[in-house]
């Protein structure tokens, strides 16, 4: 059974990655190309073993952890309490980015902007029309999309550079704020298969 904001947020996952990809690249260029290739190989792992368990089992990974040895569901909050924390901190990034861009164009401080926005997501999820958004997000991912095809192929360096972003090394100027959170976009949709 479907929760309502769960199309919603699947559309945001998918759109949000085309979007931050351009940001690490325009940091580091194609040095750091390994780990979307790691990161895209461990998602589809994990999808793979997590289905396989459903199939195996009749029941979902949570029951699995559900049912481990231990004090009663401990296997269940240690998934659940940082989830807790990245809901959040999710949700309140997206109503900042949304505000910081808003306040460019319409009067208004940051703070009431991301207020109206996260209203604005509290009454979409709990009307549960997601149509209009859908199609809008789909047009918005097609001409992102559209850009990125041309302007990679202005800006293509040949296949050298690219192969050597596929060797495992870090730049010297890296900075995993910036890393770590484009690597976990990468890999969004694995935790819903939990």
């Amino acid at each position: 059974m479907d929760r309502a904001g769960d199309h919603l947020d699947d559309l945001g996952h998918r759109h949000r990655r085309i979007l931050f990809t351009p940001r690490i690249a325009s940091l580091y260029g194609y040095t750091v190309l390994w780990t979307l290739v790691l990161a895209i190989f461990l998602k589809a792992l994990l999808a793979r073993e997590i289905g396989r368990y459903a199939v195996v089992t009749g029941g979902s990974l949570l029951h699995g952890f559900k049912n481990l040895p231990g004090p009663a569901n401990w296997g269940i909050w240690v998934i659940l309490l940082p989830q807790l924390i990245v809901a959040v901190a999710t949700i309140t990034g997206m109503a900042g980015a949304a505000s910081s861009a808003i306040i460019l164009l319409l009067p208004g401080g940051f703070i009431a902007w991301a207020a109206v926005f996260l209203l604005l997501s509290l009454t979409l999820v709990y009307i549960g029309k997601y149509r209009g958004v859908e199609y809008a997000s789909i047009v918005m991912a097609l001409i992102i999309i559209a850009a990125l095809v041309i302007t990679a192929g202005y800006v293509f360096p040949g296949a050298g550079p690219l192969a050597a972003g596929l060797v495992p090394v870090l730049p010297d100027t890296v900075d995993f704020s910036e890393l770590l959170p484009w690597i976990g976009f990468m890999m969004s949709g694995a935790a819903g298969l939990i």
